[in-house]
């Protein structure tokens, strides 16, 4: 079992069972343990071209996936399913949240301050729609939450004195106690995931997990991650998103009900906030706690959230199923 001081409250989700439209069958969890024993696991360099350069400074990388990860959801245009694109270094396929990584690397190059506070507290969705020149008829979508978002986050750094979301990163002992680092990163309503279940507030904090892993994914990668080697790491969980729960069903580790198993094969939307929704994202970190639980116990393994996120995503790129359709900005 994960030692750690520090209680995740998405962890919490853990406690739920007898879920109604999701079911996490244990048998095939073991064999996805068994799969991934055999693998090998890797912690992401995120050092793709659509990323800061490797001379680049730390600040400069700490702020870049802040910023990104604030506005890292929803890239497929809601009426038609087309994802969005953009062209970045004389390349056309950049999709995706690639796209938005290339986006804002593309301004980035040319000058323009996108890391700033100042300017992020300042943004217009006008300047913002400037900087997305999409590429094809699949714009980029939720202009007017990602600009909020933008703004929110700006405000955060001024509000705590914050020139980069390093220092934040450097002061966590002192400045963040048993809260962790991620429950302060989530009082900055660009980065809060909450949804209601069973008459209780749950957190998932999908893009604020992310957003930290991979600062210390890219860190560790570059030889430079002591001061993102946080404490509550350990006590990650795997990030609820869409691609996850789509592989992990197509294995059978979780199941869905009939009627769930119609909405996800038909592309029938599934409202946020839901209890289809929220037990798909329960299972979802449910299993991935299983499957670190298992590697630890029975394969002697001690893996990471970020290698077995990037694992279990890896995975989903090659198997052929849908995803559920849900319309949010969480993930």
């Amino acid at each position: 079992m994960l030692d750690t001081s520090f209680r995740n409250p998405v962890r919490e989700v853990e406690d739920y069972t007898d879920l109604d439209n999701v079911t996490v069958n244990e048998a095939e969890v073991e064999d996805l343990a068994e799969t991934l024993a055999n693998s090998q696991l890797e912690i992401p360099a995120w050092d793709a071209p659509v990323f800061p350069d490797e001379d680049a400074s730390s600040e400069t990388v700490v702020d870049f996936l802040m910023v990104g990860n604030a506005i890292n959801f929803a890239f497929n245009d809601p009426s038609t399913g087309q994802k969005f694109e953009t062209e970045y270094l004389d390349f056309g396929g950049w999709k995706g949240s690639f796209g938005m990584w290339a986006m804002l690397k593309r301004e980035m190059d040319r000058g323009v301050p996108i890391l700033d506070p100042s300017v992020l507290s300042q943004m217009t969705v006008d300047q913002f729609s400037d900087l997305i020149r999409p590429r094809g008829q699949a714009d980029l979508p939720h202009v007017e939450k990602r600009v909020q978002n933008l703004n929110d986050l700006g405000a955060f750094m001024e509000d705590n004195g914050l020139e980069s979301f390093q220092a934040l990163f450097e002061s966590h002992d002192s400045l963040h106690g048993e809260e962790g680092l991620i429950t302060t990163l989530t009082e900055c309503a660009a980065y809060q995931d909450e949804r209601t279940y069973r008459g209780d507030s749950i957190v998932f904090n999908k893009r604020a997990q992310l957003a930290v892993t991979m600062v210390y994914d890219r860190m560790y990668i570059h030889n430079d991650h002591e001061w993102a080697n946080f404490d509550d790491m350990d006590s990650l969980t795997i990030f609820a998103d869409y691609g996850i729960p789509a592989y992990l069903n197509t294995v059978g580790a979780i199941e869905y009900s009939s009627s769930l198993t119609e909405a996800v094969r038909n592309n029938t939307e599934i409202p946020e906030n839901s209890t289809e929704e929220v037990e798909i994202r329960i299972a979802t970190v449910q299993v991935g706690s299983m499957l670190r639980d298992i590697l630890e116990s029975e394969h002697n393994q001690t893996v990471g959230v970020p290698e077995l996120d990037y694992a279990l995503w890896e995975l989903r790129q090659e198997a052929n199923t849908n995803a559920h359709q849900t319309i949010t900005d969480s993930y």
